[in-house]
């Protein structure tokens, strides 16, 4: 089952509630005390959720909670600055960032920026690992040092536009669950055997 829903915010505290109940406790704010504006295009499937979002002003998020799982963001336009587990990241245009499972404390996004992000959370990855090997994976997933390359991020970006465009009212998608799952599990297999981790030797 999947839902997809697009929201054009000029009100931090609307954009922040909205991603508190999807995402994460957040709390938005516009950046250099310009006007707020955010744009967020969110799929939510079983177990992952799709963000698409870009603004013109910037804005800037700080983190009251924690997102216990993966974080796969990516700059299609402009740059951002994460603070996670305690260090300063900062993702340029082309470029991806992996967060595993860190408290992101702070993420500013610059001005005319448009970037998408893919969050998987812990106990979902882990049911998909499971899935796919045989041994009893009860250790939790560890991504390497380094995280994934462009490659990784540009095929992440692909496969998210796909889904992002099907599963508009009126898209492809919406009609076909069966290409919909398929797509789905193109994404799981691309963070488990795109990113090198503590299990990739059982997935080879």
């Amino acid at each position: 089952m999947s839902r997809s829903v697009s929201f054009t915010f000029s009100d931090a505290d609307e954009a922040s509630t909205f991603l508190s109940t999807s995402y994460a406790p957040v709390i938005l704010e516009p950046l250099k005390r310009s006007s707020f504006d955010l744009t967020v295009s969110a799929t939510l499937l079983n177990g992952i959720q799709i963000y698409r979002s870009d603004t013109n002003n910037g804005v800037y998020f700080s983190s009251t909670g924690y997102f216990d799982g993966f974080t796969f963001s990516s700059m299609v336009v402009g740059a951002t600055r994460v603070t996670a587990g305690h260090h300063d990241h900062e993702i340029a245009r082309g470029r991806g960032l992996a967060i595993d499972a860190e408290t992101v404390a702070q993420l500013s996004i610059s001005q005319q920026s448009d970037f998408n992000s893919v969050a998987i959370s812990t106990e979902d990855i882990q049911a998909h690992l499971r899935d796919r090997i045989s041994d009893d994976a009860t250790a939790r997933i560890r991504f390497d040092k380094g995280g994934p390359g462009e490659s990784f991020f540009s095929r992440c970006r692909l496969i998210c536009d796909v889904i992002h465009t099907g599963c508009r009212p009126g898209g492809t998608l919406t009609a076909s669950p069966i290409a919909l799952s398929r797509l789905e599990e193109r994404l799981v297999d691309l963070v488990l055997y795109g990113v090198a981790h503590n299990y990739s030797h059982h997935l080879c």
